[in-house]
């Protein structure tokens, strides 16, 4: 059997629970204007000024959550425009349904990260524009969509990951594991780990295979997708894996936050 470390180098019904319905609740708690706000649902990831995300380009200038919250709400308008263009409900999916999720996009994605994704369970159900790829997957229900804001759906977290597996290389797909296990946490899911291998169980669809091999290697409470990164560069070469957020006795930043 191949070890953990090997797979990396060798392979570069989510349960709506009443948790799932207050996730709704916060992200509804604004009205859509001029100037979006983000929902106080969706709670800071860090601690740390300064942590970034795996994007491109890096922005040394904005902390992640600054970089989320800004990605978030051009998202949502662009989300509404198109919708209401459309006259339709649309149930956006993939990089959007991260960016609306707040959720870091990983750096190399074999789909254009650029563009609005939506996902229909059938091909006669699919809306496609200029701006807007359509997807069709049947892996999801009614109980997998969010609602985000006055007339915005998206897939949930757990179809979310799922969704994304099959575009992204398994190093990023790790930490955007890491990444959504966070924002589970964040959002009230008690343990987000056997939330994902619970789906995986009851559950069949294409990439489900790279979904297991990223849960052998994911980690709670992890940051920033470049921990993530290193984190898998350190097994590659034997090291132990390292403890995530270890607070460094006596050790503190220029804000006076405990030093990590």
């Amino acid at each position: 059997m191949r070890s953990p470390s090997t797979a990396v180098t060798s392979h570069r019904n989510h349960h709506r629970t009443d948790q799932g319905h207050r996730n709704a609740k916060s992200r509804d708690a604004f009205t859509a204007s001029s100037s979006i706000a983000v929902p106080s649902g969706f709670g800071p990831i860090t601690p740390r000024s300064g942590a970034l995300s795996i994007m491109h380009p890096y922005d040394t200038s904005q902390s992640m959550n600054d970089i989320l919250a800004e990605r978030y709400r051009n998202t949502l308008q662009r989300c509404l425009d198109e919708t209401r263009r459309f006259h339709r409900s649309i149930l956006f999916s993939l990089t959007t349904a991260l960016a609306l999720h707040m959720v870091p996009i990983p750096q190399q994605c074999s789909i254009d990260t650029e563009k609005l994704h939506a996902v229909a369970s059938t091909r006669n159900r699919r809306i496609q524009s200029q701006r807007m790829a359509a997807h069709v997957w049947s892996t999801f229900d009614t109980t997998a969509q969010i609602r985000i804001s006055e007339g915005v759906y998206a897939l949930d977290l757990v179809h979310t990951w799922a969704h994304m597996a099959r575009f992204v290389p398994l190093d990023q797909f790790i930490a955007l594991t890491d990444a959504i296990l966070l924002r589970m946490l964040v959002e009230g899911t008690n343990d987000p780990l056997s939330t994902l291998r619970s789906f995986l169980d009851r559950t069949s669809f294409r990439g489900q295979r790279i979904c297991r091999k990223a849960l052998m290697l994911a980690r709670l409470n992890v940051l920033s997708p470049p921990e993530t990164l290193c984190r898998l560069t350190l097994l590659q070469y034997g090291i132990p894996a390292p403890e995530t957020n270890y607070t460094v006795p006596g050790m503190r930043f220029r804000s006076g936050a405990p030093g990590f």
